[in-house]
C-alpha cells in the first residue's frame, strides 16, 4: 500500500488487513491535516481491506472526506499508473524469491520522482473528461 498526494508520497506498505489498514490510516491522519490544513479528499482503491465494512465504518466515525469512484475505474486513480509503472519495471527483471520482489518494488516506490505524482494529478481532469465522453469506458493514458 502506497499514498501519494501532491507534496509527497508515504512510506510503502507490503501486506495489510482491514484493522491495519486503519491504524495505518490513524497514523497518518496529522500528516494529512498538516499537508492539507483546508480538507482534503481521500481516494482508494477498491482492495479488501480499503472496502471491508469495518473500514467504512470506521472512515465515517472518523468523518473523513472518501471519493466514491466506479467500481474498477482505475483512469480515475492516479496511483494506478504508479503500480502499472512499478509492474512493468519488476517484469524486466528475472526475480528468485519474494525478498528481491519486495526490494525491487520498494527501490522503484523511493526513486518515484514527485513531479511524475504532480503529473498524475495535473491530468485527472483531462481523465474525467474523457470518461464521461466514452460513457465510462477506457481512456487513453
Amino acid at each position: 500500500m502506497g499514498t501519494i498526494t501532491f507534496k509527497r508520497k508515504s512510506p510503502l506498505i507490503f501486506i495489510i488487513d482491514s484493522l491495519k489498514y486503519q491504524e495505518i490510516l490513524q497514523e497518518a491522519w496529522p500528516t494529512f491535516q498538516q499537508l492539507h490544513p483546508q480538507r482534503f479528499t481521500f481516494q482508494q482503491d477498491g482492495a479488501t481491506p480499503h472496502r471491508s465494512k469495518l473500514t467504512e465504518k470506521w472512515l465515517r466515525k472518523k468523518q473523513w472526506y472518501v471519493t466514491q469512484w466506479p467500481s474498477n475505474s482505475p483512469d480515475l486513480n492516479p496511483i494506478e499508473n504508479v503500480w502499472v509503472l512499478m509492474k512493468i519495471a519488476v517484469e524486466k527483471r528475472r526475480l528468485n524469491n519474494l525478498v528481491e520482489l519486495k526490494e525491487i518494488i520498494q527501490k522503484i516506490w523511493d526513486n518515484l520522482p514527485q513531479i511524475y505524482i504532480v503529473d498524475l494529478f495535473h491530468s485527472m481532469p483531462r481523465l474525467m473528461e474523457q470518461c464521461i465522453e466514452r460513457a465510462w469506458d477506457v481512456t487513453k493514458y
